[in-house]
């Protein structure tokens, strides 16, 4: 998104910063590259919402105490670096934003997994963050964990058994079905409002065709259009870093 797209956004949405994309990518660079932890109070709302696949926090002391026990396991990284920002306005003074994070560390310290493995690794995340008032509202973090435990040796399905029962976030067993607060029911029409708010009326064509991308290949299996919605020559960053190209592999 362009800055004409969100000409009414107040510089108050995002300062001390030039705009969103810079406000994302320098603060991720003052926190976790610069490792200014301290500064998570700048940036952060006292009652953050962040949702993970460990569960959901509704405290700001939570992320402090989980970004603390990363710090520890992997001292040479486990932050990573922001990439690749996008935005959109949800009013005056806020904005929603999505961007990749590359993450790499060597696992020397105790971590959620258990003891030091010594093993290094690499993985992306993806980040969306919920802004008002140039602070953090609510965080949705997509992890690559698969990844990280293949390279450091460990059983992804171990461990996920193990979370199941205890979540590292939450220090209890996760919740199903239709107890998950945030993540239970569906949203009834996403191109004029979603879980962020509602949506400027902007580039609701091209809304709609991705949705209707995901109605049509994911949910009715519908292989044959994907070519409808891909170009020939797209490029899949997945899971565990695999990355492939062109509509047949994909």
């Amino acid at each position: 998104m362009t800055m004409s797209d969100g000409d009414d956004l107040l510089a108050s949405a995002y300062a001390p910063y030039r705009d969103p994309r810079d406000y994302i990518l320098s603060w991720t660079d003052a926190i976790w590259i610069d490792r200014g932890l301290g500064r998570l109070t700048d940036h952060y709302d006292k009652r953050v919402r962040v949702h993970t696949a460990y569960g959901e926090t509704y405290d700001w002391d939570y992320v402090v105490s989980n970004s603390l026990q990363k710090f520890a396991a992997f001292p040479n990284g486990g932050g990573g670096h922001g990439e690749d920002v996008i935005w959109e306005q949800r009013g005056r003074n806020g904005f929603i934003s999505s961007h990749r994070v590359f993450k790499s560390g060597t696992h020397t310290g105790f971590w959620t997994y258990g003891p030091p493995t010594g093993r290094s690794w690499v993985s992306r995340t993806v980040a969306h963050c919920l802004v008002q008032d140039s602070q953090v509202l609510e965080e949705w973090l997509v992890r690559d964990e698969w990844a990280v435990l293949e390279q450091l040796g460990l059983d992804p399905y171990k461990i996920a058994a193990d979370l199941a029962m205890a979540s590292p976030v939450l220090g209890a067993g996760m919740a199903a079905g239709f107890d998950r607060g945030a993540f239970e029911g569906r949203v009834g029409d996403p191109v004029r409002q979603g879980v962020s708010g509602p949506r400027p009326g902007r580039h609701q064509a091209e809304c709609a065709m991705v949705l209707s991308m995901f109605e049509e290949v994911w949910n009715q299996r519908l292989f044959n259009r994907v070519p409808l919605y891909f170009d020939r020559q797209i490029v899949c960053n997945s899971l565990r870093m695999k990355r492939v190209q062109g509509i047949d592999p994909y």
